[in-house]
């Protein structure tokens, strides 16, 4: 009677047996047909490129694993290094640009080169991964194309947003700045007022993996115009996502009374996480004199400060409503009257930007 093969189960008729003896053909085909599937399954060593989450079962030995993960991080996760057994080998290869990174899991206790995972983020790189029956072990790992900067581009944001890399971006300088404080208004009967303070200022060089597939963005608002007799309003805060930080500047102040004499100036905003972090300039004071001057307003790496006033003297007097800051970042102008004149708005200041400069591969 007819046998099977120990591994594929193959079909052997039995030698001299008169009820096998027409068998032989058609088990002879099937055999040849089975053998046709599995030596061409053993000879496709690539697999069909993988974009999300995939299982590595035993249909993967010796397989090249091309993994595409341009739509977002995904993972490769093992069977155990017992159960596919020792010499179990397959391969691994990034093929896409993206900052987004394939992760390879072992299954429960099993290690990858004594680590829980292994990743690859670097585009065209190739790990070969074979098990020893307990653990998995790395090969080899080869980055064919080493990156190097063929573009430069930029992404600039003065309203809020998500920063999205461009494609191939390996590192790009973010410089933030947050929003210029406003002037205060001058009272009525009341001398003038002081200017805003500038934003803050801060800069940094940032990796593509520092970054990740995006991050937040908010831009600070610009300080409101003080009102008559009313402080400047405050600049808003800048942010790139948790990374970056630039803070508004305040605004400035104003004198209640002509025998005040005095306003001060608004602060300057703070700034962190930057390489550098440069706090903003802060807003001119008032101070009445024999000639009185209106605080100017701070000025910003990216804007100037509003025009201060000056002018008013015993003999001539003088009114005017402050002058707001230009660019980004700058500080408002206090406003100023005669001590007998109807008090006057400050000038409001600019708001804040996010300037992104990327170096891509591509």
């Amino acid at each position: 009677m007819s046998t099977t093969t120990t591994n594929y189960g193959f079909t052997l008729p039995a030698i001299n047996s008169a009820t096998d003896a027409d068998a032989w053909g058609t088990q002879l085909n099937g055999n040849w047909t089975s053998m046709d599937s599995l030596l061409l399954t053993a000879t496709n060593k690539v697999h069909s490129a993988k974009t999300s989450n995939t299982t590595i079962d035993s249909t993967y030995k010796n397989k090249l694993i091309q993994c595409d993960a341009s739509g977002g991080a995904f993972t490769l996760t093992l069977n155990a290094a017992s159960a596919l057994g020792d010499g179990f080998t397959f391969a691994v290869k990034k093929t896409d640009s993206s900052v987004n990174a394939v992760t390879i899991t072992p299954n429960g206790g099993d290690t990858i080169d004594g680590a829980s995972t292994d990743s690859i983020s670097a585009q065209y790189t190739t790990k070969i991964y074979v098990s020893d029956g307990t653990n998995w072990n790395v090969y080899s790992s080869n980055n064919t194309v080493t990156p190097s900067v063929k573009t430069v581009k930029k992404q600039v944001f003065t309203s809020n947003g998500t920063y999205t890399p461009s494609s191939g971006m390996l590192y790009c300088i973010i410089e933030a700045i947050g929003g210029g404080g406003g002037g205060g208004g001058s009272a009525t009967n009341g001398y003038g007022a002081a200017g805003g303070g500038a934003g803050g200022y801060c800069k940094i060089v940032a990796s593509s993996g520092t970054v990740g597939a995006s991050q937040a963005v908010t831009i600070g608002s610009a300080g409101t115009a003080g009102a008559i007799g009313a402080k400047g309003g405050n600049g808003g805060n800048t942010t790139f996502g948790s990374i970056l930080t630039a803070n508004g500047g305040t605004g400035g102040t104003f004198a209640p009374t002509a025998a005040a004499f005095l306003a001060t100036g608004g602060v300057g905003g703070t700034a962190s996480g930057g390489d550098i972090n440069i706090t903003g300039q802060t807003g001119g004071g008032y101070y009445a004199d024999a000639v009185n001057y209106a605080g100017v307003g701070g000025s910003s790496i990216f804007g100037t400060g509003g025009l201060g006033l000056t002018g008013w003297t015993p003999a001539t007097g003088f009114t005017a409503n402050g002058n707001a800051g230009n660019g980004y970042g700058a500080g408002g102008s206090g406003a100023f009257n005669s001590n007998s004149g109807t008090g006057k708005t400050g000038g409001a200041g600019t708001g804040g930007i996010i300037i992104i400069t990327e170096y891509c591969s591509q």
